[in-house]
């Protein structure tokens, strides 16, 4: 997902000729901060995944509701959490956009 979201590779899978230059900017924004907002939440899931088993206690593992409490409580607490949310909504919007202009 960070590879995806870092050099933009999703977009090989959009027709350009359906996307306006104002749509392909959306695209390119929107797929970017979304992917790099859903590495980092998997990613969090991850660790408490491998937690869990470094500890032998399951009840540390846990899905993406448990992993953005643990970004909340976090350095960057509160910051982390909206950057990352604001990140999934972007990728919902690149999923409108994925919808309208992929390639068949």
């Amino acid at each position: 997902m960070c590879w995806t979201g870092l050099h933009t590779t999703y977009l090989g899978d959009l027709d350009a000729d359906r996307l306006t230059p104002r749509l392909r900017r959306a695209a390119i924004v929107a797929g970017s901060y979304g992917n790099l907002a859903r590495a980092a939440l998997t990613g969090a899931v991850g660790v408490l995944f491998v937690a869990a088993a470094f500890t032998d206690d399951p009840r540390r593992s846990g899905g993406f509701t448990h992993a953005m409490r643990l970004i909340e409580d976090g350095a960057a607490g509160i910051v982390a959490l909206i950057l990352i949310s604001g990140g999934l909504g972007a990728y919902g919007i690149y999923c409108f956009v994925d919808a309208y202009a992929r390639r068949a």
